[in-house]
């Protein structure tokens, strides 16, 4: 089972499956400073809450997430956001459909770079990609990450596979600190953060020191 579609993900506050909630969406949209009207793909999306955000603040949004069982509660969540079942790496878009994507929590547990072309695809000249991930503050000695489900990259990584992909005038800013609140919550809640992450898993990626960023960057004209 797709581990965001567990009962205690879709519990989260409003709806917004990751750290920061909706706060976090709309720190980076100050960063990205998007038009009003701006045409943004939602890619994994969840139940939809920042789509239905999107649309509020005048944006026209459109989330894609690969869990049906997301969508459909999604559909009814919110019932006045555009949303769809499509694979991150293939979406039925036609090229430069789109001013901005955005990807909240949703890259790390995707094929990040084939993701990433994807968007580059999507967007028109000069649009941008929005994102708020995980990442590692410490390379851990004796666990390779590469052995992980969740995709954990150093900031430079990062980085560099954004600039592969095709953008540029990257801004990259720790926001660790919503993780950390994040992770108190979810031991204060559910006991241990092992309830909401793979236990063999959680026991080896915390020994990386993960963080948490926002990031903005722009496609090549």
């Amino acid at each position: 089972m797709n581990k965001y579609e567990s009962n205690t993900w879709m519990q989260m506050p409003q709806g917004a499956m990751r750290p920061g909630g909706l706060q976090l969406t709309g720190q980076l949209l100050e960063l990205a400073a998007l038009e009003n009207r701006a045409r943004i793909l939602d890619i994994g999306c969840g139940l939809g809450s920042t789509v239905s955000e999107l649309n509020k603040l005048g944006f026209q949004a459109i989330g894609v997430d690969s869990s049906q069982k997301l969508i459909e509660k999604g559909r009814i969540k919110y019932p006045d956001a555009y949303l769809q079942v499509a694979d991150g790496t293939e979406l039925p878009f036609d090229a430069g459909s789109f001013d901005a994507v955005i990807c909240e929590c949703s890259l790390s547990v995707m094929p990040a770079q084939h993701v990433l072309e994807e968007c580059n695809r999507l967007l028109i000249s000069g649009g941008k990609v929005l994102i708020s991930d995980l990442y590692v503050r410490r390379k851990p000695q004796t666990t390779r990450l590469d052995t992980l489900d969740v995709s954990l990259m150093m900031q430079d990584q990062w980085v560099e596979l954004l600039k592969q992909c095709g953008f540029s005038g990257i801004q990259f800013i720790d926001c660790s600190k919503a993780f950390t609140e994040f992770a108190i919550r979810a031991i204060w809640e559910y006991g241990s953060l092992e309830n909401l992450f793979d236990c063999k898993q959680w026991r080896h990626a915390k020994f990386a020191k993960p963080g948490y960023f926002l990031s903005v960057s722009t496609k090549g004209v």
